[in-house]
């Protein structure tokens, strides 16, 4: 009997301990994910009324389940691929011959007779291009002239200009492309009318084997190099899209030198560049800085913030310590010594940004770029990124640009009367070029003005602003809000910021240089200047509308007010037809006050969470943007019965404006050949 007892208290003792363990498992999970715990919803703005009627529990357990299921379809689908892709693999590796087998994937292109699809049946039948390019009546062919028929004053430049070391023929070009052959036929088209563009220094290096990328290799006789695909990558699976690409970058580095061993620089595109008639001009004058001056980290040929209306002279080179990443010459000495054995896996061009590598060297770059980014579609790119950040940058127009600034005074512009009599020394070396810059900002020159607020720039006709502000490097938190209000780059790194100060040429002439208080410049700067240092203007100063912005091509996106109770993909099918969809990124773009207030009668803005968000609450008169987590994102069907949503929808068909205006470009390239 007491036997029976003891096991009862002892089946009792261990339920006891068992419910007291599982209660301390929850709370410690609880601590450390609450949000997977909640039962009631957030306390937020008109949440209680404008969440759905079921609660929150059985919201969970349902999203939840849904979540399972998705993920069980998306691992047999990823299943499905994977073993389609290994017969892929295994079928090209038995047909294609290994070129060079230390560098995986390594293939020739075997010569391949199609015919060229044209551009509209690769952008469909309902979207006709304008051709701009003037074409040989005979062959059909846009016209290249020879380099015989170019203009003497390019024959003049090169043989008596440029270092015979780097001539503008010289340079391998090495091509860099997946499968979007609507962007490769462009860039080609482009790259032909380049002066002293020469075939049989460029190769086109494919990630895969797109039969469309093919036939335009071969209709333009481009020589062609392959790498094979990766689903794995050193015993890793490869999971996203800047896995692949930073594979094949290495995979294009590591053989254009293998294949070249004479080459010191080879100048890397990738296939969604419209190119500058003196792309190639332009970089034999840079290269031999580079030789010289080991502290220029790379050349670019492109200007992150040369938006139209916001560059002024073609032959003006700068310094950054912003990595550009497009268009830029590659350098072997860089690549053997620190690059190759070290190359990340993800995010090449972070990789090359992140200070530890970039060891306080600088990139050179154009004020006015020799390279156009037109890839509104891509890993990293959507139509609404493509408009806000690429679509407006000035193209040079110019064949005949030489760089440099004027020998007798560096802060007079190069007009066409004193284009030849232009030098490089100011940029040549790091001292040179920050002798030129301390005087720049100098605050006793009398067309420098320091300002402590930025309601005064614009009262300011064709000045030198500084305006320093406070910062921290690498979480400069004030860059968004500065950068909004003039309308650029807002991510961090800063991007044309040279020693923490920021050049941006603005309204009325003037430049603004957005000088950070974590620049040489501020900290130094009473011993430059002999000057208390400037006052810092607050962040806050800039949350208002600018007086003015870059001029911008009308927008293939239209941003429209949904009726209460809408959602954004409804909107977008009954307002704009069935081939309009809802825009998240440009929504995202839109989700301020700022916006809100344009379209709306708030009385008041402020954040809060819901997928219907951005809107306008119609009972409070009060507009709304999101601050939500992931759970509360925005969504294109989210929709609220008291609420109007701010919506962005697109029409795939109205892109054909972009490959438009490409045509423009690319028939100004040809005219520059023939100069008088």
């Amino acid at each position: 009997m007491q036997k029976s007892y003891f096991k009862t208290y002892l089946l009792a003792a261990s339920f006891f301990c068992g419910a007291f363990l599982m209660f301390n498992i929850f709370f410690i999970l609880y601590r450390i994910h609450p949000q997977e715990f909640e039962f009631f919803e957030p306390s937020q703005h008109n949440l209680e009324e404008r969440g759905p009627q079921l609660s929150l529990l059985n919201y969970t357990i349902n999203n939840q389940k849904s979540q399972l299921e998705k993920k069980d379809r998306l691992i047999k689908d990823l299943e499905d691929k994977l073993s389609k892709l290994m017969n892929e693999k295994q079928e090209n590796v038995q047909n294609q011959q290994q070129v060079n087998p230390e560098v995986p994937g390594g293939q020739e292109a075997p010569a391949e007779q199609a015919v060229l699809p044209d551009l509209d049946s690769l952008l469909g039948a309902d979207a006709r291009v304008k051709t701009v390019v003037k074409r040989d009546k005979t062959t059909g062919k846009d016209i290249i002239q020879p380099w015989s028929k170019y203009s003497s004053i390019y024959k003049n430049f090169v043989e008596k200009k440029l270092d015979k070391n780097f001539l503008p023929q010289d340079f391998i070009i090495a091509i860099v492309t997946a499968n979007r052959p609507t962007y490769l036929g462009a860039t080609l088209r482009s790259l032909q009318q380049v002066l002293y563009w020469n075939r049989d220094n460029t190769i086109i290096y494919q990630y895969g084997d797109d039969k469309t990328i093919n036939m335009i290799a071969n209709s333009y006789k481009i020589k062609q190099v392959k790498n094979t695909v990766q689903n794995f990558y050193q015993g890793k699976q490869i999971t996203e899209g800047a896995e692949h690409i930073a594979i094949h970058y290495r995979f294009v580095i590591d053989r254009v030198f293998r294949d070249h061993p004479q080459a010191k620089y080879f100048i890397v595109l990738e296939d969604d560049m419209i190119l500058a008639p003196d792309l190639l001009l332009y970089f034999s004058q840079m290269a031999p800085l580079m030789e010289k001056d080991h502290n220029i980290y790379s050349v670019s040929a492109y200007n992150d913030n040369g938006f139209r209306g916001m560059v002024k002279d073609t032959n003006v080179v700068q310094r950054t310590d912003f990595f550009i990443g497009l268009g830029w010459l590659v350098s072997r000495r860089l690549w053997e010594s620190e690059w190759s054995a070290s190359w990340p896996r993800t995010h090449w061009d972070h990789f090359l940004r992140n200070p530890m590598n970039r060891r306080d060297r600088q990139t050179l770059y154009p004020e006015v770029s020799r390279i156009y980014h037109s890839g509104y579609k891509g890993t990293h790119s959507t139509v609404a990124l493509y408009e806000k950040y690429f679509r407006d940058i000035v193209l040079n127009r110019q064949g005949y640009a030489p760089m440099g600034l004027d020998k007798k005074n560096q802060f007079v512009r190069v007009s066409d009367k004193n284009r030849d009599d232009v030098s490089l020394d100011y940029i040549s070396s790091p001292s040179n070029f920050s002798d030129y810059f301390t005087k720049l900002i100098d605050p006793k020159s009398p067309d420098v003005i320091y300002l402590n607020t930025i309601q005064d720039a614009s009262k300011l006709k064709n000045k030198r602003i500084v305006m320093a502000y406070e910062a921290q490097p690498l979480v400069n938190r004030a860059w968004m809000t500065i950068s909004e209000y003039f309308d650029i780059w807002h991510t961090v790194p800063v991007r044309s910021e040279y020693l923490g100060v920021t050049p941006i040429n603005w309204m009325n002439g003037n430049t603004v240089y957005m000088m950070a208080s974590y620049s040489t410049f501020y900290n130094r700067f009473e011993e430059l200047y002999k000057k208390p240092k400037p006052e810092l203007v607050p962040a806050e100063d800039f949350q208002v509308d600018p007086p003015w912005l870059h001029p911008r091509e009308p927008s293939v996106l239209s941003i429209a007010v949904a009726a209460k109770g809408e959602s954004c993909s409804s909107l977008c099918l009954n307002k704009f037809g069935p081939n309009s969809k809802c825009d998240l990124y440009k929504i995202s773009e839109i989700n301020t006050c700022r916006y809100l207030k344009k379209h709306f009668k708030c009385e008041t803005c402020a954040g809060n969470i819901g997928h219907d968000q951005p809107a306008f609450d119609t009972e409070s008169n009060t507009c709304l943007f999101n601050t939500g987590s992931r759970q509360y994102m925005t969504t294109c069907e989210g929709s609220h019965p008291k609420t109007q949503r701010l919506c962005a929808c697109f029409d795939p068909k109205t892109v054909v404006t972009f490959h438009e205006e490409w045509e423009t470009m690319i028939a100004n390239s040809q005219s520059q050949c023939l100069l008088e």
